[in-house]
């Protein structure tokens, strides 16, 4: 409670003691790395998350690596063995490897750029971060809604702009989009039916469901708003996948703590008038591995014998009965509480001792803990792109 801010330093996962050679930052979980490390990017951002609570989410500080670590290892491979520690690699190192000639190469499991050479008969391996990888790990920030994000260290990309462009472009203003937390897909009739696909998940907020707390769901999400004004029971139901592993859950509220049921594949709940959230999530292995995948889901509501629903020209709004146009007395999608304004403020953060340096690293972090309707990051991003438009002009005068 005392603390304003908690910096998560997501990197040194890889290090410079690590057996096999990868990201320093890794973002997730890969067949590669199961085995291999337990721990990514995402797990830690998503346990801090649930750990403290809605309230406090917004004091988390997701710090990000500007540099990545090279090793001798005993091949070309992705993942492979080392050998030996070469030490840490800055994003201008990296740039300088590739200007020489190396080649880049992109890991999609767990998004990450790396590149292999030999030297002298020795296999070397790299894994770094650059603009790529960082807007996936910028995506998790906004859609687990914490804070903001930092990073180890400024002056690691100088005088290269990319790293702090596309703080702009993803954490920069953007609407709402359809099937996440924030502007949920409305289900207006009954049956129901949807197809969707969690790799293309637009939210991701849930991570541990109050509902069954021992379970990990910390993958991507689609969410979706139901209003009823009869009591009843509802169903839902997604399938039986061999690669895939969409879990269904209905929470009273958008928040872990009102999850009322789980399904593996299907759900069963007898509900009273209300406004009533289903969210497809995708269940995570004991090995960190997120089973996303596309899914069908299909939802229906039986209204307990007896009831009446709304008459004739009313519609259904939260549990009230409302002639459109009039307007409900109940909560519309969305967050409870959102709206409000946040401020923006660059400070200094923590980062890894083994890779410090005279460089303080940066913690970009948000002041309310209220959202806007675009996301209080937008301040954040309004920050970088000065930042970005002042290096850039630095880096003229340079070349001038």
């Amino acid at each position: 409670d005392s603390a304003d801010y908690f910096f998560i330093m997501g990197y040194d996962y890889f290090w410079s003691g690590s057996g096999r050679a990868g990201p320093s930052g890794i973002l997730k979980m890969s067949a590669d790395y199961a085995g291999v490390t337990s721990w990514t990017a995402t797990r830690s951002v998503a346990n801090y998350a649930s750990m403290v609570g809605p309230e406090k989410r917004r004091k988390i500080i997701y710090g990000v690596p500007y540099y990545g670590r090279q090793w001798s290892t005993t091949s070309g491979s992705l993942a492979a063995t080392t050998t030996a520690d070469e030490g840490s690699v800055t994003y201008v190192g990296a740039m300088a490897d590739l200007d020489g000639g190396f080649s880049r190469q992109w890991d999609d499991g767990t998004k990450t750029p790396w590149y292999a050479f030999q030297s002298g008969g020795t296999w070397h391996e790299v894994y770094y971060d650059d603009a790529e990888s960082l807007g996936y790990k910028y995506r998790l920030a906004k859609g687990e809604e914490i804070g903001g994000i930092g990073m180890w260290a400024l002056n690691y990309d100088a005088p290269y702009t990319e790293l702090w462009d596309v703080i702009g472009t993803e954490l920069g203003p953007k609407p709402s989009v359809d099937g996440s937390r924030a502007a949920p897909i409305e289900v207006d009739a009954f049956p129901f039916h949807d197809a969707r696909d969690t790799r293309e998940g637009p939210s991701q907020y849930f991570n541990v469901y109050a509902c069954d707390d021992t379970v990990s769901e910390y993958g991507k999400e689609w969410v979706y708003a139901i209003d009823v004004c009869q009591p009843g029971t509802i169903e839902a139901h997604v399938p039986e996948l061999a690669d895939a592993d969409p879990d269904v859950h209905l929470l009273s509220d958008l928040e872990e703590a009102a999850c009322l049921a789980r399904g593996h594949t299907d759900l069963t709940f007898e509900i009273t008038p209300g406004r009533y959230y289903v969210v497809v999530d995708t269940f995570v292995t004991d090995s960190g591995l997120e089973l996303e995948g596309a899914f069908d889901l299909d939802i229906d509501f039986a209204p307990e014998p007896g009831s009446v629903g709304c008459a004739a020209g009313e519609v259904c709004d939260a549990g009230n009965c409302v002639i459109p146009g009039e307007g409900g007395g109940g909560a519309g999608p969305g967050p409870t509480g959102a709206g409000g304004g946040a401020t923006a403020a660059v400070g200094v953060g923590g980062g890894a001792a083994e890779d410090g340096g005279k460089d303080d690293g940066c913690s970009c972090r948000l002041e309310s803990s209220s959202r806007s309707e675009h996301d209080s990051f937008v301040w954040l991003g309004a920050a970088a792109l000065a930042a970005a438009a002042s290096r850039r002009r630095r880096a003229s005068r340079r070349r001038g």
